[in-house]
């Protein structure tokens, strides 16, 4: 089935966005191309793509994980005296987040050209003065988690107090696999007196009761918490 607009999206990042919003600007704004993109600081800038706009907040501009120094020699990604309004000082940045709407023929065209493996090394900086490229600021929670170090960061920073991301929205749910395990058993003891309370785990639970030292363990693993002397088994 043919479409008008084609949505790209990468498979190791964290958040939840709705794309119907995201390709609407892409329509209202008469695009070839739109990029999403978020505000970040100098920090996290070297590891993404980073966007560069003119005074009027259009993209002059696109450079795929520069370093530190080009960094500080860019300063920012909005110049100053622009009149589009300016990301906080403290995340002068805006980096792609790796998603992006292309009308057809543009996508089709760029595609045929010779070295168009990479988005953000190769297909958008040339796209840039060829076509209309925009970018469309997104405000939400979003990780990179693609690689191991990134993914158990951002699983960590989940499980505390006040996440500034959660899976259980009733409006927007995200799904994973099915998996049907037997249950297992659940044992607490409770001071000296080492009272019992035992039960089931299905793979849904929410076991806020039950202190733990790592809160993020994988499904089989079997933890042992010193405070309370709670054992369990996670499905």
């Amino acid at each position: 089935m043919r479409a008008d607009y084609y949505l790209i999206l990468a498979g190791d990042h964290l958040y939840r966005m709705d794309y119907t919003d995201l390709i609407d600007a892409h329509i209202d704004r008469h695009a070839d191309i739109t990029l999403a993109a978020q505000p970040v600081t100098i920090e996290d800038a070297s590891a993404m793509g980073i966007v560069r706009f003119d005074r009027t907040g259009q993209i002059v501009a696109f450079e795929e994980k520069p370093t530190r120094e080009r960094l500080h020699t860019i300063e920012r990604s909005i110049p100053s005296g622009a009149t589009v309004v300016a990301p906080p000082p403290e995340t002068p940045f805006m980096a792609s987040m790796g998603i992006y709407v292309f009308s057809r023929d543009v996508l089709l065209d760029v595609l045929a050209s010779d070295g168009a493996t990479d988005f953000g090394r190769e297909i958008i900086p040339a796209a840039l003065g060829r076509y209309r490229v925009n970018s469309y600021l997104f405000r939400g929670y979003w990780a990179d988690v693609g690689t191991i170090a990134s993914f158990y960061e951002a699983n960590i920073i989940l499980t505390r107090p006040g996440a500034p991301f959660r899976f259980y929205d009733p409006r927007r749910p995200i799904y994973t696999h099915a998996r049907f395990s037997p249950r297992r058993a659940l044992q607490r003891l409770h001071g000296a007196r080492r009272h019992h309370h035992r039960g089931l785990l299905s793979r849904a639970f929410n076991d806020r009761g039950v202190d733990r030292r790592h809160p993020h363990q994988r499904a089989g693993r079997r933890t042992h918490s010193p405070i309370g002397a709670a054992w369990r088994r996670l499905l």
